[in-house]
This record gives structure tokens, sequence and C-alpha cells, in this order.
């Protein structure tokens, strides 16, 4: 039988400034852990949201896409609280990544295939009596596939000594979830046909899975050369949950807002691309456009994936 030895208590120095200091550096540190609590259940909850949203997809998907709004919501707000407490670290990225993953790409996928595949093209693997096998699922991996590929070159990637990124390489992962959930929502908000027709929901699957894993630089979302473009960007984002919230068609104007940053994305990128020794990845230079009282956000603190 193995025996343990018995663990030593560590004895405080005989200095008795030596021994405040040690006490506060552990009262320190057990208020990092208790705050650190913070953020962490944020980002556990946009799971929680996900795994519901994947139990309501079948049969309430709209209810399943707000669930994955509000995963969104959580995944904005988790790096922040983070950075205010100061409880930032390498632990807390990984555990946001992980989350990801599973609320907006997993869940999102899952509501997909369910909304727009399920019924169609299934057939047996084997002859009878086999599971069933649907061809789309392969497009609906594809999904997921490239937000894993992107999750993963973004924590290769990003050091967290470096300073905030105006552009980031390819759309984030809740920006591509975001437009297929939209795209959901906005169906049956409006009952057009259109949204749910396979020349719609085709290319926004196949364009989002692109574009993520895609070198195309987009702008940060918190990369504003001024307050009235800050303000304008979120507002739209409030107005669109908050009317969300009343009962309106938010989806369809959220979807229409991501629509429009991608497309902004790609006309900035072929248009920078166009001008001879100018790269879209260069910082902008500050100019007499740029407000003094802008200054201190300019560039703003983070990237539109923060690490805890």
């Amino acid at each position: 039988m193995a025996r343990h030895r018995p663990r030593r208590l560590r004895r405080l120095p005989a200095d008795p400034e030596e021994r405040a200091r040690l006490r506060a550096a552990a009262r320190l540190r057990r208020r990092r852990r208790a705050l650190s609590a913070l953020p962490q259940g944020i980002t556990l909850s946009s799971v929680f949201f996900g795994l519901l949203a994947m139990t309501w997809a079948p049969t309430r998907p709209y209810a399943a896409c707000v669930c994955i709004v509000l995963a969104g919501v959580c995944d904005m707000l988790d790096g922040r609280v983070a950075r205010l407490t100061g409880t930032t670290s390498a632990f807390g990225a990984q555990l946001d990544s992980l989350a990801d993953i599973v609320s907006f790409g997993v869940a999102p996928a899952f509501i997909l295939f369910h909304w727009a595949f399920a019924s169609s093209g299934a057939q047996p693997i084997a002859g009878e009596g086999t599971a069933p096998f649907n061809p789309w699922m392969i497009l609906v991996f594809g999904f997921v596939a490239a937000g894993t590929i992107r999750l993963a070159r973004f924590n290769t990637q990003h050091d967290e000594d470096e300073g905030p990124a105006w552009y980031f390489e390819g759309i984030a992962i809740p920006t591509a979830a975001g437009l297929i959930v939209t795209l959901v929502m906005a169906h049956q908000e409006t009952g057009w046909a259109i949204f749910k027709s396979p020349i719609m929901v085709v290319p926004i699957l196949l364009v989002s899975s692109g574009l993520m894993v895609s070198q195309i630089p987009f702008p940060s979302f918190k990369n504003f050369r001024s307050q009235f473009m800050k303000y304008g960007f979120f507002g739209s984002i409030l107005g669109g949950l908050l009317l969300l919230a009343a009962g309106g068609p938010g989806g369809l104007v959220l979807f229409t807002l991501l629509v429009g940053y991608v497309l902004y994305g790609l006309v900035a990128s072929v248009s920078d691309n166009l001008r001879p020794g100018v790269s879209i990845l260069d910082d902008p230079p500050a100019g007499p456009n740029i407000d003094e009282e802008d200054e201190d956000t300019y560039p703003p603190e983070g990237d539109d994936e923060d690490p805890e």
C-alpha cells in the first residue's frame, strides 16, 4: 500500500511586513479566481443556449435561432467583462473557442439541416432497416469543419502581446452563424419562399463556410474611424434586437445588416487590392478625418474574437 508523504505547512516569514505582503497577494489571487468565474460563466451560458437551440431545432426553429442570437450576445460580453475585471487569461480564450464551436458551429448547422434539408433526399445507407443518410449533411458538415478550422487558425495565430487587429482573415464564426440563423428567422417572419429556396440557402451556406477559412480581410467590428460609424453600427444591432424582443421582424433586420457587412468587406478588399501599393491589412494612417476626441478609442481594444 502506497504511503503518502504528509504535506508540509508553509511557515510565514518572521518579518511582519513580509507576512502582510504575502497575505495581501493571497487575497488578490482569491479575488481574481472569484472574479474569473463571471466571464467564464457568461461563456458557458452561450453553450447552454447552443444546446437549447439544438433541442428546439426540429420543432421550433425560430426559437432555436433566438437562442443562437442570445449566445451571440454572451459572446460579445464575456471578453469585455474579462477585461473590465482584469481576469483575461489563456484559459478563458480556449474556453471561448470551445464554446464557439458548439454555439456557432454545431448548433446553427443543426438548425439549418432540420429547417431546410431534413425532409428531402434521405436514403437508407445499405438497404431497408438501416439508418438513412441525407446527402445534404455533407454540405452542412462543411460549415462545421470550416468553423473549426477558423477557430484553430485564430488560436494558433493570435498573440496576446500584439495590439488590436484592424482587420482579420475571413469572417468570424459568430458572423457566419448569424447569417444562417437570421436567414431562418427572416423566412419565419416574412413567409417569403425565396428565403427557404435552394437558390438562397445553398449560396449562403457555401459563402459563409468559404469566407470563414478564406484569407480575405474583413474589418473588425470594433474598429471605427468615427463615433458616428461606431454608434450607427451598434445602434443597428441594438435596434434589431429590440425589434426582435418586441415581436417584430428583428431577424430580417439583422440578416440585412450581416449581408451588408459581408458585401462591404468584399467590396473594400477588391477596391483596395486594385490600388497599387495599398494593402487593406495596413493600419489606417491617422489623418484630419479622425477627431482628437476619438484618439483614445482608435483603434479600440480587442478584435472580434476577444480572448478572456
